[in-house]
């Protein structure tokens, strides 16, 4: 994949690494630039993404979205959100970049939208509940990305029962056995979990 990581976004993810508890979790460049490209491909309108982190895979998805496109991004922490929100004030699209602290789970029920687009990287253990609550919140043809449903490879070890391994497990296998999903599972970085709603 040809994209190059914009000063900007390598400006961010130094800044995670150095000063934000749990740098790992931030996407990183091969993930954002995966998002970017089905962005491109698919110009959604109406872009969800649930768990901002530093706002690191926002900033690649508003990069690449029309330009009558809005992006919301939810997560709980205000630590986080705020340096997320610095700097997403240098980026072009900062105006169509919505910023929402707040559990997910409410926030999408108060939000009444049929989102197009939807990029879930939070909580591992509530995936399952996050599948069900986006599934009749979505248009047909939108796109529904997961991130780190290989988990490391713990989802196929039989030992690992831990909350979010499970969560994931259970996620995994509700698309892979729904009717309202067309899915497949991409084994970049963490896993990408990539599904078109039906």
């Amino acid at each position: 994949m040809g994209m190059a990581e914009p000063p900007l976004l390598a400006e961010l993810r130094e800044v995670t690494n150095a000063s934000v508890p749990h740098p790992q979790m931030l996407s990183g460049p091969l993930v954002g630039r995966t998002l970017a490209w089905l962005i491109r491909m698919h110009r959604p309108k109406r872009i969800l993404e649930i768990g901002t982190y530093t706002g690191y895979s926002a900033l690649w998805m508003a990069g690449s979205m029309p330009s009558d496109a809005e992006l919301h991004t939810v997560d709980r922490d205000e630590n986080v959100v705020r340096i997320a929100r610095s700097f997403a004030e240098r980026h072009d699209a900062y105006r169509r970049i919505y910023f929402h602290i707040d559990d997910a789970v409410p926030f999408v029920k108060k939000a009444n939208e049929h989102w197009d687009f939807v990029f879930l990287d939070a909580d591992k253990s509530r995936y399952p509940e996050y599948l069900s609550l986006l599934t009749p919140r979505v248009q047909s043809g939108a796109i529904l990305v997961a991130d780190n449903c290989l988990w490391s490879g713990r989802v196929v070890q039989a030992e690992a029962t831990d909350d979010d391994t499970q969560g994931i497990r259970a996620f995994n296998q509700a698309l892979n056995k729904s009717s309202q999903w067309e899915n497949v599972l991409w084994p970049i970085r963490d896993g990408l979990h990539v599904a078109i709603r039906q």
